[in-house]
């Protein structure tokens, strides 16, 4: 059984992570991937900035939930993990995070929110972190339901 540390559920302090908390009914207002071997460095996509290697102060890293899944072998995250990696300066996706307020139906377009990005990364390598629901659909908060995800101790 594999614990290491792979999904990062943030709960955010500032304006934006309070409204998607509220919104979503989550203590959690963002998902990030920890980097293979760091403690400190994560693969995200934030407002205003797309998909990026981004690093954890300690002070950041005390309002996140580390989370394994024990059922993915290191060669799958390895998969999902080099999806996330050809992302890279993607544009953040506005549009899906609006369809939380607006209730809309999302669409793909080649832009990514956190928790649309972690998912689908990982389901590029044949997990399915939730049944029934698309990429797009997956709030921050909806990840930490999945069967598939263990909660650990930080890195």
């Amino acid at each position: 059984m594999n614990l290491t540390p792979r999904i990062g559920l943030h709960r955010g302090k500032g304006f934006v992570g309070f409204m998607i908390k509220k919104q979503t009914r989550s203590v959690y207002s963002h998902a990030s991937f920890l980097v293979p071997g760091a403690t400190h460095r994560v693969l995200e996509s934030r407002e205003f900035k797309g998909v990026q290697l981004s690093t954890l102060t300690d002070n950041d890293k005390l309002l996140v939930d580390w989370f394994a899944i024990p059922s993915m072998s290191d060669e799958q995250f390895q998969r999902a993990f080099d999806f996330a990696m050809s992302q890279l300066g993607k544009k953040y996706d506005y549009w899906s995070v609006a369809r939380f307020l607006t209730h809309t139906p999302a669409r793909a377009n080649q832009r990514w929110f956190c928790s649309e990005f972690v998912f689908k990364s990982i389901a590029e390598a044949g997990l399915r972190l939730l049944a029934r629901i698309e990429s797009a659909e997956v709030s921050p908060g909806q990840l930490s339901h999945s069967p598939l995800l263990v909660q650990v101790t930080p890195p």
